[in-house]
């Protein structure tokens, strides 16, 4: 299947079962083999989702759909980093204040 990049950009995004995961935002490409690496999409709410080649199961007209476990992934994630957020900087926390 042949598919221009300015219809894969904006293209709406859907698991198997159907719920709306968000846009087609940008794509990246393995330079060596000219295929793509994944897919950066945005949801209604600002969310964003990095989504690997592997994971797209099949393309409609203008509709891309991806394995359900995709958004599980993301929201496993998201509760994970809320209950234990990043610490780029690697501060420790004063345990006298604690």
């Amino acid at each position: 299947m042949k598919l221009a990049c300015s219809k894969l950009l904006k293209m709406h995004v859907y698991t198997t079962s159907g719920k709306h995961v968000g846009r087609v935002k940008d794509i990246s490409f393995d330079l060596d083999s000219g295929l793509v690496r994944e897919y950066l999409v945005s949801s209604l709410l600002h969310r964003t989702y990095t989504i690997a080649r592997e994971q797209v199961v099949r393309y409609e007209e203008e509709k891309m759909f991806v394995e359900d476990r995709v958004l599980e992934e993301f929201e496993k994630t998201a509760i994970t980093m809320s209950i234990n957020p990043p610490n780029p900087l690697g501060l420790v926390e004063d345990e006298a204040r604690s």
